[in-house]
């Protein structure tokens, strides 16, 4: 008979005997009050389990297409085909495409005092080779061709302003330098007056329109934005910009994220240091949409600051499973016209409503609020102790205002065509179509923590997954993992095993008693878990 349990933490009866060394009578008693294994756990066929959620990319859901609008997802598809990329890239970076010009003109109310603001944050995964910037080239182009024509038209404005304002310098110069020198009391009462007027009212300097900023430090970057409304873009195949908050070039190494930080809430931001004009900008608007290799992803869990200060709560991910290996080298054919039209169209119109500067507020119709606070309610149960999102509560804890936010971006992408496309409500279907997204965020968020090592719980419980697999256990009591994790935490190793229950690779469950002390806690181990466990890690 095979029994559940073997005194002394043996693992079968050979090893009791043995190495244990267990006497015949101690043998007799075990067989007598042994529970049999069939009697002390319910069944384990792999027919009775349903499949369980991976922690790894290889794993993970594909972008829900058909939650963007039919003026962007067809590009979308077309990008990823002719380019040979996982449709997740293209997606994710479409996103922050939209949001850079919806951001600049638009915020939408969730409820009576809930306002935020379109931008968004978004970080893809994907290893060198994989096309980003192909892909991150065809998705911007009409941006750049939005950006080109406004410096193009604003030309002639500048040039006249900085003729203007060299013009001012010259007077002011020369009114200086004829004060130096000795003239009549009443000429010098004169320039003085006019050297008052005109420091008091400089010539403002000419700014070209500008949209995309790329390789930047924050101080630049404060710079550029503070005098155009404080808006500005990053849209990048490259992860540089983290090295760069991570105190690159800081003399003392120090990470300098304030200006990111505000910039995802739109909030003000003031500079003022010794030696500096003072710096003030009063709504900072960023968008990022950016392509990162997995050792950026990596590094940015080894710095406290980036998840101690909420940057990494902020961002979107995406870790999209890599084609590399599977391409064709000359596409089968070309982006359909169609598609790549209507998406230049859409995105051009966009910031030509932006080029309005009016600031425009969107809501939700009654019943498409109702469902957004249900999703809301869902995200936030999933927080509790225990239970899947427990781990990245710094991430989840803003997803709702971030589906506002992307449910206010597809919205204007379905809409960019009416004259006023903020007085028509998001409705419901939209609201589910943020959601998808959002759902889909989420399970990537929980695979980018993982890989960063952020997410202390799920990094303990896929350890803990492939111990049992690699030593065949189809059960085992919490017991034994107190012992194989005895340098962790108890609520560690409690929360570990939580983990895998909600992720569908455990299941609890409590032999009967047989006389003395109860059992512990029990689990079983999903009969095919070493196939799901070795295609993550692949």
């Amino acid at each position: 008979m095979r029994i559940a349990r073997y005194p002394e933490g043996a693992n079968d009866l050979t090893e009791w005997i043995v190495n244990k060394g267990a006497t015949v009578a101690d043998l007799q008693q075990a067989i007598e009050s042994a529970v049999p294994l069939a009697a002390a756990q319910p069944a384990a066929q792999a027919s009775e389990w349903e499949a369980p959620v991976p922690f790894l990319a290889n794993e993970l859901s594909i972008f829900p297409i058909e939650a963007l609008p039919d003026t962007i997802a067809p590009f979308v598809s077309e990008v990823a085909e002719n380019i040979q990329v996982p449709v997740d890239m293209a997606a994710m970076t479409a996103l922050p495409c939209i949001a850079a010009a919806v951001s600049r003109f638009c915020v939408v109310r969730i409820g009576a005092d809930h306002i935020e603001p379109t931008n968004l944050y978004a970080a893809v995964v994907m290893e060198s080779g994989s096309r980003k910037s192909a892909t991150l080239s065809l998705l911007t182009a009409p941006i750049r061709e939005v950006e080109r024509e406004w410096t193009e038209r604003e030309a002639p404005k500048i040039a006249m302003a900085e003729n203007e304002r060299e013009i001012h310098k010259k007077r002011v110069a020369d009114i200086r330098e004829q004060l130096s020198k000795r003239i009549a009391s009443g000429k010098a009462l004169e320039l003085r007056s006019e050297l008052a007027s005109l420091t008091s009212d400089p010539v403002a300097e000419a700014v070209p329109p500008r949209v995309l900023v790329d390789d930047v430090t924050p101080e630049e970057l404060a710079r550029l934005m503070a005098p155009r409304d404080g808006l500005m873009a990053m849209l990048s195949a490259e992860g540089g910009i983290f090295g760069t908050l991570a105190g690159r070039y800081s003399q003392k190494g120090e990470a300098n994220l304030d200006l990111f930080l505000k910039s995802f809430d739109a909030e003000p931001y003031r500079v003022d240091r010794v030696g500096r004009t003072p710096l003030m900008i009063d709504r900072c608007t960023l968008t990022m949409g950016l392509a990162v290799q997995p050792d950026v992803l990596q590094s940015l869990g080894a710095n406290a600051s980036f998840r101690g200060r909420g940057l990494l709560g902020r961002f979107l991910f995406s870790v999209p499973r890599s084609l590399v290996g599977q391409r064709l080298s000359q596409p089968e054919r070309c982006i359909d016209p169609a598609a790549r039209c209507f998406y230049h169209a859409t995105i051009r119109r966009l910031f030509d409503l932006a080029a309005q500067g009016t600031m425009r507020t969107i809501t939700f119709t009654d019943d498409a609020r109702a469902l957004h606070y249900q999703y809301a309610d869902d995200i936030e149960s999933r927080q509790a102790d225990g239970c899947d999102l427990s781990g990245i509560r710094d991430w989840a804890s803003k997803l709702a205002g971030r589906v506002a936010r992307i449910c206010a971006n597809l919205h204007m992408a379905r809409y960019a065509s009416e004259p006023e496309p903020w007085n028509i409500p998001i409705d419901e279907e939209t609201t589910h179509a943020g959601w998808a997204i959002g759902g889909y965020c989420v399970e990537h968020a929980l695979a980018a923590f993982l890989q960063m090592g952020a997410d202390i719980h799920a990094g303990t419980a896929r350890d803990m997954i492939a111990w049992m697999v690699q030593d065949g256990r189809g059960d085992f009591s919490e017991r034994d993992c107190f012992k194989k994790y005895k340098a962790k935490q108890t609520a560690d190793v409690k929360a570990a095993l939580e983990v895998l229950v909600e992720r569908g690779f455990l299941r609890e469950y409590q032999p009967p008693a047989n006389g003395g002390r109860p059992p512990g806690k029990h689990y079983l181990v999903h009969p095919s878990a070493g196939i799901y466990l070795g295609r993550s890690s692949k």
